[in-house]
């Protein structure tokens, strides 16, 4: 069976079959073997050189070095899987040289560079222990992680694309490096997390109209109607998860509109302007982005206390800590502040405070 190994120069006839997908050989340069899937046609480069191997005849053939399926088969050599597969006759039967190789997810493993396009919580408080969401491309349940000057605990592996990863930090501030390494493989350009402190402190406000009454946590409209009249906060969240809280009060002598939310643009007094907004019409709730009405979420009653919350690529809206609604963001944009904007003469909002790395803006 040691012809198998072969290769007299035929790359393209090379097939490698695995459990859950097979490929053959599309082209060789000087570093880089390209592999493609026959099941989704996507290409996948193997630098061969970066793994240590002189020439792509010694990389695949020493490919039965490192072979993965599962703890039954871990570090399996070809001839076991040749021989438990009963693909002997096939090979002996055809010109075409296959490798039998059993990975565990789609060719990932040691030989595909690995790549990260997010992390979740990716803003960490120091001395802490938590979990950070990495996700990406080509990660295997022999991936490794690294975080440039803090302590890797655990990796678990969730899909390809996904790794869940415990790290502790210290009391460092700053950022630091995360990498993905598949064996040799990395992808140059890195990821980071954030080591930082994160605070609660009650709304200072700035930009106010001339018909906005302020004081520290509160903000009231005092002459006129319409959407021309409000404030931002003078702090914002700058790049880390965190929320902005207030509590209404209702004027039994009045109509009670306003609109209160987290925005990333500023330059009206209009609704129009804030982002992510809860909208209060008298008893009345509702969730608007930038202007456009979402949801209608019943009513609310003296006391509660509403939260809109950023957690990784997501808006939550919370009535007194409880969820209610959420939003999906593809991007966000920071920094986040508190922006206000109040209809009637007379209303105001209480004890308004914001959370998270704050930052004067």
């Amino acid at each position: 069976m040691n012809d198998i190994f072969e290769l007299k120069g035929k790359y393209d006839e090379i097939i490698f079959t695995g459990v859950k997908n097979t490929f053959y050989l599309k082209k060789i340069n000087r570093n880089m073997i390209t592999l493609i899937s026959r099941d989704t046609n996507q290409s996948y480069n193997i630098n061969f050189r970066e793994m240590g191997y002189l020439s792509p005849d010694q990389a695949i053939k020493e490919l039965n070095k490192i072979i993965y399926k599962s703890e039954s088969t871990e570090g399996a050599t070809v001839q076991d899987l040749v021989d438990s597969y009963e693909l002997e006759d096939k090979l002996e039967a055809h010109s075409t040289v296959k490798i039998a190789w059993a990975v565990d997810t789609y060719f990932t493993g040691h030989f595909l560079e690995p790549f990260i396009s997010k992390i979740d919580n990716y803003f960490l408080e120091p001395n802490s222990n938590e979990d950070i969401t990495i996700y990406g491309y080509n990660f295997c349940s022999h991936t490794e992680v690294e975080v440039s000057g803090q302590i890797v605990n655990t990796i678990e592996y969730v899909n390809p694309q996904t790794l869940i990863v415990n790290i502790t930090v210290d009391d460092k501030i700053g950022n630091f490096d995360v990498k993905v390494i598949n064996n040799k493989l990395f992808y140059l350009l890195v990821s980071s997390i954030e080591v930082g402190i994160r605070s609660l402190e009650t709304v200072t406000w700035k930009n106010s109209s001339s018909n906005i009454l302020l004081e520290d946590g509160k903000i009231t409209r005092n002459a006129g109607y319409g959407w021309n009249e409000g404030a931002i906060s003078s702090k914002a969240i700058s790049y880390s998860n965190g929320y902005m809280e207030f509590t209404p009060i209702f004027n039994e002598s009045a109509n009670n509109r306003a609109m209160i939310g987290l925005s990333y643009v500023n330059t009206t007094y209009s609704y129009s302007d804030i982002q992510y907004a809860l909208y209060l019409s008298n008893r009345n709730l509702y969730i608007y982005n930038s202007g456009s009405n979402l949801k209608s979420l019943g009513t609310w009653e003296d006391g509660d206390v509403f939260k809109i919350e950023l957690k990784d690529d997501k808006i939550l809206y919370k009535k007194n800590n409880i969820y209610i609604f959420h939003i999906d963001i593809r991007e966000i944009f920071f920094p986040l502040f508190v922006d206000c904007t109040i209809y009637d003469k007379g209303y105001y909002f209480n004890d308004v405070k914001l959370f998270g790395k704050l930052v004067s803006i």
